[in-house]
């Protein structure tokens, strides 16, 4: 699956809150719903994991996706994995 990160097709499916630092990696692992993930977080988590992203996406597209959320303090990006960290 890719991820194309701009403010109109944002997919909030592919951005999962990663407090617990566990996310199902099992093929026959049921996916967490968006509740249990809340649920298992620490209330001061600000991280967010964004999987399935599409080579060659820049932070600068990222920062400028996510900067209405809030304030961006870090990106982590994984490029050869397809997934980053922002906080």
């Amino acid at each position: 699956m890719s991820v194309f990160l701009d403010r109109d097709s944002l997919d909030p499916a592919a951005c999962l809150t990663a407090a617990s630092g566990t996310l199902p990696v099992a093929a026959n692992t049921k996916p967490l719903t968006f509740d249990e993930v809340y649920n298992q977080s620490s209330p001061t988590n600000c991280t967010v994991y964004c999987g399935g992203l599409a080579a060659g996406l820049s932070e600068e597209l990222m920062t400028k996706t996510f900067a209405p959320f809030g304030n961006i303090q870090e990106i982590r990006v994984f490029k050869d994995k397809g997934y980053a960290f922002i906080r």
